[in-house]
């Protein structure tokens, strides 16, 4: 039976995740003390995987891991964005923050058994999105590694669903997204505070 990656990330709406809430309070503290200051589209600029010109790319929505450390990811929320997957994903319409590392720096690799959990259309998207890392230089240490979503979180866990429940049997459906490529190692607060200001 296929599991899917990103449901145990949800929160309850009344009680939402205690260490999430932490994390939130301190990227909000920091969000509040540098709101005469910060410009949040300037830092992820700023943090953009280099070159530039390899920065952005679609991937599969299977080799994302939901990351969701400035605002815990809300079943109502989530299942808002459900109803409005209904049509499908359009092109360029959204796009998703991601890096190879989390805020702790680790990585995570596409091992066997999450393989396993996948169906044949998600695995057939993985092998394709590899294929595309290895064309480039810069981007070919990135095979076979998972990617952690910094932002947009909700959608990743609301397409998932929709895919997975109503749309398994169709190639067309597994899609990949317009994605940004970041390089948090520079500096994970000011990364996380930014993001906190998209999502206000």
């Amino acid at each position: 039976m296929e599991t899917n990656d990103v449901s145990n990330h949800l929160a309850s709406d009344d009680k939402p995740n205690d260490d999430l809430c932490e994390i939130t309070s301190h990227v909000k503290a920091h969000a509040i003390l540098s709101d005469h200051f910060f410009d949040s589209n300037s830092v992820i600029e700023n943090l953009q995987f280099q070159p530039t010109s390899k920065l952005r790319f679609f991937i599969p929505l299977s080799r994302l891991l939901s990351m969701p450390l400035v605002r815990p990811t809300l079943l109502s929320n989530v299942l808002k964005l459900e109803q409005g997957f209904i049509h499908g994903y359009r092109s360029g319409s959204v796009v998703f923050y991601i890096s190879v590392v989390n805020n702790e720096m680790k990585t995570e690799d596409v091992t066997f058994e999450l393989l396993n959990s996948w169906n044949v259309h998600w695995k057939n998207a993985s092998a394709k999105f590899d294929e595309f890392l290895k064309e480039h230089d810069v981007l070919n240490k990135f095979v076979g590694k998972m990617f952690w979503v910094w932002h947009e979180n909700h959608r990743l866990q609301a397409w998932r669903s929709v895919i997975d429940k109503h749309h398994s049997g169709e190639s067309t459906q597994h899609i990949s997204v317009n994605s940004i490529l970041l390089n948090p190692s520079l500096d994970v607060v000011v990364l996380l505070t930014a993001i906190y200001d998209l999502n206000r």
